[in-house]
């Protein structure tokens, strides 16, 4: 059967985003984002580990809460600046399995450089 360069180009996006999703990860809802991109999915909540969203970092799909960044996630106490591109309103929180005072990231919203007492602390993050 041959394929259409249309349908091969397809495939190879579609390869390049699967292979974004890492083996460790307990399902597709989150994706690491390569330091090259600062863009934010659709309908996801990205955490970038510099100013700017910059840095690489992950994106979560809204409706999936994460208690923990850190392991195979690497972003705990990391996240510099952050994206909500969803329709909802998520929190991060500045300690594992929800806890600590929650900061909340409006739907819609990005911040590009938090605040200094907010830099890399962030590890855990859930819609609020």
């Amino acid at each position: 059967m041959a394929i259409s360069r249309a349908s091969a180009a397809g495939l190879a996006v579609a390869a390049t985003v699967f292979a974004c999703v890492p083996a460790a990860a307990a399902s597709p809802e989150v994706i690491h984002i390569p330091a090259t991109q600062t863009t934010c999915f659709p309908k996801h909540i990205c955490f970038y580990r510099d100013a700017g969203f910059l840095g690489g970092g992950i994106a979560v799909r809204a409706g999936f809460d994460l208690n923990n960044l850190a392991g195979s996630l690497d972003m705990d106490n990391q996240m510099t600046s952050w994206r909500n591109a969803s329709t909802e309103r998520y929190c991060w929180h500045p300690d594992p399995h929800f806890a600590g005072l929650a900061r909340v990231m409006r739907a819609e919203s990005e911040v590009a450089l938090v605040a200094a007492d907010e830099n890399d602390i962030a590890s855990a993050m859930s819609s609020c």
